[in-house]
């Protein structure tokens, strides 16, 4: 077995129902994951193996909801949490931008190309996302997250939307009905944005959200959906979307130890206990 090992590292842990989720940071440059066997929990994820491009550079748009009803849904703003979980699971080589949404979307950050020097500014601008709109037009925001992503291509990535909401399609009456966007929604954009390799992966809370669509918008486009009740499940939804997304290697953990390759400078522990406190 290997002799103990001495990391110099920042060390952030998130706890929610047996799921601990440790960066270990040195340098840069290879991620790996370990965990053990996933807890049943109040998160419901879709079973279905999704095609796999080969990439391993990820070019991701989140795209959140800023609607009104986030105060009352979600009042301590865990979302936040969630999707800075996600950003922190990111190495170098990928790239992240973030979009808001509710009568229309806007761009709160471009793709921007990842480094650990800046999580604190993505920290930053995931906190500027909105809590105030009057409308949830998820067609406007998805074709905005789509922009992010065509003004700024790479072909060696894989492209992908990660929707969070929780409500239902409520658009601007100037812009149309909720029936008519939401036509266009399934029968234009999301056959676009299949063909053009644009994954969009749905996170969905409370039970005001539209489960249903956000189900059918992941399928459309190979993506996953997850539910879950309450916001304080959020960042498990997060999680496990960077196992999706990101591939890491996976190994159980049987004895007191593992190795790690002497060539690696920097590994990031996703650990999932079960039945721990």
């Amino acid at each position: 077995m290997a002799s103990v090992f001495k990391l110099h590292a920042k060390v952030k842990r998130r706890y929610g129902r047996g799921v601990l989720a440790l960066q270990l940071l040195t340098k840069c440059m290879l991620v790996t994951a370990l965990f053990l066997a996933l807890p049943v929990c109040l998160v419901f994820a879709e079973q279905r193996e999704l095609k796999s491009e080969g990439f391993d550079k990820v070019d991701a748009v989140l795209l959140l909801d800023s609607s009104g009803s986030m105060r009352i849904t979600d009042p301590g703003r865990l979302r936040d949490e969630g999707a800075k979980l996600f950003i922190q699971f990111l190495k170098f080589g990928d790239r992240v931008g973030i979009v808001e949404f509710d009568r229309e979307g806007r761009v709160i950050r471009p793709l921007t190309e990842f480094r650990q020097d800046i999580l604190d500014s993505l920290g930053y601008d995931i906190g500027r996302v909105g809590n105030s709109g009057l409308y949830t037009d998820i067609y406007a925001g998805l074709q905005t997250a789509r922009k992010v992503l065509e003004e700024s291509p790479r072909k060696d990535a894989n492209k992908i939307i990660v929707l969070l909401s929780d409500g239902k399609m409520d658009p601007d009456p100037k812009n149309g009905s909720a029936e008519k966007l939401t036509d266009k929604l399934l029968n234009d954009l999301l056959p676009e944005l299949k063909a053009e390799g644009i994954k969009v992966h749905t996170l969905s809370f409370s039970d005001q959200a539209d489960k249903d669509l956000l189900s059918q918008i992941a399928a459309a486009t190979d993506g996953m959906n997850w539910f879950t009740p309450t916001a304080d499940k959020i960042h498990e939804s997060y999680a496990e979307l960077f196992l999706v997304v990101k591939k890491p290697q996976i190994v159980p953990l049987t004895s007191k130890g593992f190795r790690i390759d002497p060539d690696i400078q920097e590994a990031t522990f996703y650990i999932n206990r079960e039945n721990a406190q």
